[in-house]
């Protein structure tokens, strides 16, 4: 087994008190290792970024030589990182965090409102509906859909730009976005 070099896909869960690693190790030979790592959210006594700091600590457990204790993290054998963070997720649904836009594709800007029509008593005649998460919702002139690889090879006309989207699917995109006129509207709802 060669420790040396392996390849990392590493998934963090950025809490209010803590923040959770899960470290997916492969080594040359295709074995896997998993690495898993509790740090404080906040601990500015000894590092200034829990995320980054539990991805060094991670990477460095394989490759000391290679990955520093402090500074820039080299990304040459990190091949993945997936972050999730519930701080946001939390101030989001308790409406205490930033103010947030919500950017939809053009058509859909009530679909947070309308919802999946799903209530509680499907005969009450007062229906009170969860607030929506965000306060302003902005239009993108765009389309995209995600089909299967196979389906795409198949119907769809080539040149076309792809966007691979893992192993058997693909984006494909419909519609490019409008860039100037998302700018605009962002800057008129900020």
């Amino acid at each position: 087994m060669n420790l040396k070099y392996p390849r990392f896909r590493i998934s963090v869960d950025r809490g209010g008190t803590f923040t959770d690693f899960v470290g997916d190790v492969t080594f040359e030979d295709g074995t896997t290792h998993w690495k898993t790592l509790k740090l404080l959210s906040c601990d500015p006594q000894h590092y200034p970024d829990a995320p980054s700091e539990g991805i060094r600590r991670i990477m460095r457990c394989y490759i000391p030589d290679v990955v520093p204790a402090r500074g820039l993290i080299e990304n040459e054998y990190l091949d993945e990182v997936r972050m999730g963070t519930t701080v946001a997720t939390n101030a989001l649904l308790e409406h205490n965090g930033e103010r947030s836009v919500m950017v939809l594709t053009e058509g859909f800007a009530d679909i947070l409102d309308i919802r999946d029509q799903a209530r509680p008593s499907i005969f009450a005649l007062h229906i009170k509906k969860n607030p929506v998460l965000a306060e302003c919702t902005v239009e993108a002139k765009e389309r995209v859909r995600i089909i299967s690889l196979k389906e795409a090879r198949s119907t769809i006309p080539w040149p076309k730009e792809w966007i691979k989207c893992g192993e058997s699917y693909i984006v494909d995109v419909v519609r490019p976005l409008e860039k100037d006129d998302l700018r605009q509207k962002l800057q008129k709802a900020y």
